[in-house]
């Protein structure tokens, strides 16, 4: 199988392209996927024992992995920037998040099920539904699925979710988005961060900064979030973070931010902006639920008939 990869000049074209209603890019593949051109590729399972044998998931279950110690987790607000991105994609979603269901759900009792879910009257408009939906599918109960595996055959592993105050306008917008918990882990980018907060909080950001890089540093000298003896210059920044249990039968994960606490994976989703991890209602249901490739050449090309009609009876009108 030929690998296909994407310039990002490319990407801002097919975008630009949908932006402004032109017909279908020719160098979008058939099997281009449902965020394209965000996510122009994917695993390839070729079946062999120097590839990939089967679904990453499937193994797991089956045993077939490496049995080291893990720490897995994703962000409080993991999908942050989806239900910013989402509308400029091939889709024709908009900020929609009926459209949403419909789009990444073929079956209707499936897309029910998911209006249901996120029905939840806290939310804020249907943007920040599509936020939770697609942080849900893509980060947080894949996540709670790989602990649940890595457990079941006694391995040691740790969940987190990422739940920093970013403050000022990162957090107002799109919080702790996907990868936002990088810099932390690398005390790199933080200090930037730190520096345009309307709130000038640069000193919590260095300090999120030292519990992200010491407790990272500590799982790779003892393959635990703490270690008897502490990386150098760990003291402090270890000693506020309270002891991190491993993921069992207790569901813990432990929730990273200027104050970490320790929370367990809940039976039903709490109200939104409380639902830092989703509960086993959703989880439960992405399990099952039938989430399939859509035809984009297929939908795309009545969508941009349908806008091409309503553009030429503008013309028209004027």
């Amino acid at each position: 199988m030929q690998d296909f990869v994407i310039s990002l000049a490319q990407m801002a074209k097919d975008i630009s392209a949908r932006i402004l209603g032109l017909p279908l890019p020719s160098d979008i593949p058939e099997f281009a996927s449902p965020l394209w051109p965000l996510m122009p590729f994917g695993p390839c399972i070729d079946g062999t024992d120097v590839g990939l044998p089967d679904m990453p998931y499937t193994l797991m279950q089956k045993g077939e992995f490496a049995k080291v110690p893990l720490i897995v987790g994703a962000n409080k607000d993991g999908g942050g920037y989806f239900g910013i991105a989402l509308p400029l994609l091939w889709g024709g979603l908009k900020s929609d998040f009926k459209k949403t269901t419909e789009w990444f759900l073929p079956d209707q009792k499936d897309r029910d099920t998911a209006m249901a879910l996120y029905n939840d009257s806290s939310f804020p408009s249907d943007r920040h539904r599509m936020n939770r939906f697609m942080r849900d599918v893509t980060f947080q109960c894949s996540n709670r699925d790989v602990a649940t595996v890595w457990a079941s055959h006694g391995v040691p592993v740790f969940l987190y979710v990422f739940s920093f105050d970013f403050t000022g306008l990162v957090q107002n917008k799109i919080g702790d988005a996907h990868a936002f918990e990088l810099p932390f882990v690398w005390d790199n980018w933080d200090k930037i961060f730190g520096t345009l907060s309307i709130r000038g909080s640069r000193k919590s950001y260095q300090h999120m900064a030292d519990i992200m890089s010491c407790t990272w540093a500590s799982f790779i000298n003892c393959q635990a979030p703490k270690c008897d003896t502490n990386p150098p210059h760990c003291d402090s920044a270890l000693s506020a973070v309270p002891a991190w249990p491993q993921f069992g039968d207790d569901r813990y994960y432990i929730s990273l931010s200027a104050n970490s606490q320790i929370s367990s994976v809940q039976n039903a989703t709490p109200m939104y902006q409380s639902d830092e991890f989703p509960g086993d209602d959703r989880c439960d249901f992405f399990e099952t639920a039938h989430l399939d490739w859509q035809n984009i050449r297929k939908s795309s090309a009545s969508m941009w008939l349908n806008s091409s009609r309503v553009y030429k009876a503008s013309q028209v009108m004027v």
